[in-house]
């Protein structure tokens, strides 16, 4: 699609913010249902921002097309990170499509090498994932966990953000060994209040 196209697409998009939700849910729904990145993107976050619980399950239909051969259709992974915050927006609260971007990597070429550009849908599902109640307690322990000896350090950042909302001892000590082990790349805030 030309870019003035979706330039043009963008911008009507925006007006929709300022419209009644039911004079925008069609066409963010068509929006949603598009080839475009972007545009997936831009419907994703105005649909969360105007708490447009009706589009959940095209937003669901928009999450699963932008993991089909994911590095053409959703370069950066732009629509599956507006789409995952559209659903923390929403309080979408089934851990299905969380899981799913918490596994998601995506390897894109960058100068020199290779770059994973899913690591923000990946923190950004970990923290929607401790209000998700069909996982157990020792679910989310499992994967904070997990994510905790990720390689790239936002993802453990995040993961001892989720730790930390979680009630009771265990996420606690786990947080406390974590901090006792070090890690240069966490800010102290994120482990400090764990040391006593």
């Amino acid at each position: 699609m030309p870019a003035r196209r979706v330039e043009e697409q963008l911008e009507a998009l925006a007006l929709l913010r300022e419209s009644a939700p039911a004079e925008a849910t069609p066409a963010l729904r068509r929006a949603l249902g598009g080839r475009v990145n972007l545009v997936v993107a831009k419907a994703a976050k105005i649909a969360g921002e105007l708490q447009l619980q009706p589009l959940i399950p095209d937003l669901l239909g928009a999450f699963d097309r932008l993991f089909e051969d994911p590095v053409k259709r959703d370069p950066q992974c732009w629509g599956k990170n507006a789409v995952a915050g559209a659903f923390k927006d929403l309080g979408y609260s089934e851990s299905a499509p969380f899981l799913r971007g918490l596994k998601h990597r995506q390897m894109e070429p960058v100068w020199g090498g290779e770059a994973d550009t899913a690591e923000n849908l990946r923190g950004t599902c970990l923290l929607a994932l401790i209000a998700c109640p069909d996982l157990d307690r020792g679910e989310i322990l499992r994967v904070c966990v997990d994510a905790l000896t990720e390689k790239a350090h936002m993802i453990r950042k995040e993961a001892a953000r989720a730790l930390g909302q979680i009630d009771g001892n265990e996420a606690a000590l786990v947080l406390r060994f974590k901090a006792h082990c070090g890690d240069t790349k966490l800010p102290d805030r994120c482990l400090i209040h764990f040391w006593r």
